[in-house]
């Protein structure tokens, strides 16, 4: 019988001047190059029928657009996958102190 790994998840982040850069990565199986190269199509999935919409990673792409940012990924069958989301950093002198709005 194959020998099991022990799953794994990482997460790293930090802010690199004007872009904040975080990490999510993991030791599962990984992605080919084709199915990399799809990920982020609307509707693709590699999950059997009724088991996933194939929107996820779409809609990840399509915030990251919204916000100005970008998402990459690294992947290698057997290696798992990174995940890094790039976004412009805010600065203190960004925010309008008197919006109710605090996210803005």
């Amino acid at each position: 019988t194959p020998t099991r790994r022990q799953p794994r998840f990482g997460f790293k982040s930090r802010g690199l001047g004007d872009v904040y850069k975080r990490q999510v990565s993991d030791n599962g199986v990984g992605m080919d190059r084709a199915t990399l190269d799809r990920a982020m199509e609307p509707f693709f999935t590699t999950k059997t029928a009724g088991r996933g919409t194939g929107q996820g990673l779409s809609l990840v792409r399509e915030i990251m657009k919204q916000h100005s940012g970008n998402v990459t990924f690294d992947s290698a069958p057997g290696q798992g996958t990174a995940v890094t989301i790039w976004l412009p950093a805010e600065r203190p002198e960004d925010f309008d102190s008197s919006s109710s709005d605090p996210g803005r």
